[in-house]
């Protein structure tokens, strides 16, 4: 997920100069644009979070400052939940009080959207994954990879009963990235090459079956257990042009439509609402210096082009990343108050206007990140590292240098005031949690 991005931030991609968007969404913006601005972090007060100076208080603390009413949730369902012999799920008591607290704080802070994203999945008590993003293969461990589907469905519907706040559930991220880390055969070694991998990869079409199946049992349990108001997205892709994301979305619709899913049921189901609610991706720009202009506006056309194609038109869309790195200066021709101003005006400003001009399909958009890192608890080599901790909107509570601890960089002020007024005192926005 984290080599993912950095990827894609790098990548100088050739993009075609002239996309036809055939219709516009034809549910013409009627979303609560209230939920619109979103963002994004994850819980440092367990042991699976990213920097441990990231508080729930830290987070809540911004949350309430740039007003935001989304959120997204990084959460780990494997580490949420117990599953025993018979495949039924009690709560993991230390792990669900933190994240709890996490939800709990921001709903304070103003938060009414919850967006839930699945950063492991979930797994029958007598199999063992070598990560926890493996699927069992839906051919050679069929048995187990319709128990596997089961216990996602489970996992959503008892999420929703353990997190009322929750409006959504994403059952994963990124599927779509080629040699993903993010959903893989059982075998697979982190961080291995990709000889070492070759034969744990699914195949793009095989990825789509299965983030389909996923998806239809998340809302089949959800509605069955009487919580049809929590919606189901797709996991967000990353719509990097080398990935041919178009392509793979067009297999989800595929798959669909071929009636042969979902897996494990006696009969198959046609009906795309029945699977998910919305589409996401990542409309990241090629780097910290390439603005949201018309050739990133039609890679977003052309993605939603599948579908319209699809017969789908009107479908909402999530974006749930969208940001930059400023690689904390140490990257680009500009000087470091110029690569930040840009990020702030060319890259979250106009892509807000272009979107909300442009792109009436979208409801949410969830800024990544809120804070920039400095306790990574993840190997990462220097070049990747120094992207990755730094997309933040706010300096970290543990900064080395003292006097930016937790203080607001120009895209978190440029936010607030797009989102709040010219006139928002964005001086509130320096706060740091520990002395208030």
């Amino acid at each position: 997920m984290k080599n993912n991005r950095i990827y894609k931030i790098l990548l100088l991609l050739p993009l075609a100069t002239s996309l036809f968007f055939t219709t516009s969404c034809k549910k013409k913006n009627k979303f609560n644009y209230d939920n619109f601005f979103g963002m994004c972090e994850v819980c440092g007060e367990l042991s699976n979070g990213v920097d441990y100076a990231l508080t729930n208080d830290a987070i809540a603390d911004k949350a309430k400052a740039m007003k935001c009413k989304s959120f997204r949730i990084w959460i780990s369902i494997k580490d949420l939940f117990n599953v025993d012999e018979e495949d039924n799920l009690t709560v993991n008591q230390f792990y669900y009080n933190k994240m709890l607290q996490h939800c709990t704080k921001l709903k304070d802070a103003g938060v009414k959207n919850f967006l839930m994203m699945y950063t492991t999945f979930i797994y029958p008590s007598d199999y063992v994954p070598t990560t926890g993003y493996v699927v069992p293969d839906p051919v050679t461990e069929y048995s187990t990879y319709i128990r596997f589907l089961n216990l996602i469905g489970k996992a959503s519907a008892k999420l929703a009963d353990c997190f009322p706040m929750a409006t959504i559930v994403e059952p994963g991220n990124e599927p779509d990235f080629p040699y993903t880390e993010c959903i893989h055969k059982n075998g697979f070694t982190p961080g291995g090459s990709h000889t070492i991998n070759e034969s744990y990869i699914f195949t793009d079409d095989e990825k789509a079956s299965i983030i389909d199946d996923m998806c239809w049992y998340a809302k089949k349990y959800l509605k069955d257990s009487g919580h049809k108001d929590v919606k189901v997205s797709i996991p967000g892709l990353t719509n990097v042009e080398d990935n041919d994301t178009p392509a793979f979305l067009d297999l989800m619709y595929s798959r669909i439509e071929s009636k042969c899913l979902p897996a494990g049921q006696e009969y198959s189901d046609t009906n795309v609402s029945n699977y998910f609610d919305y589409l996401n991706w990542h409309p990241y720009t090629d780097n910290n210096q390439t603005s949201t202009d018309d050739d990133w506006l039609a890679r977003q056309k052309k993605l939603y082009q599948v579908a319209i194609d699809h017969d789908d038109d009107g479908r909402p869309v999530l974006f749930s990343e969208f940001g930059s790195s400023d690689f904390g200066g140490e990257l680009g021709t500009t000087n470091f108050a110029e690569t930040q101003n840009f990020i702030a005006n060319e890259i979250y400003i106009k892509g807000f206007n272009l979107i909300k001009r442009e792109l009436p399909m979208v409801e949410t958009v969830f800024c990544f990140r809120m804070f920039n890192l400095v306790h990574q608890q993840v190997s990462l080599d220097n070049y990747v590292q120094l992207g990755e901790s730094n997309f933040g909107l706010f300096y970290n509570p543990d900064d080395p240098i003292i006097e930016r601890q937790c203080k607001a960089k120009p895209a978190a002020k440029a936010i607030a005031k797009y989102f709040n007024g010219d006139d928002y005192d964005v001086s509130v926005l320096d706060s740091d949690y520990r002395v208030n």
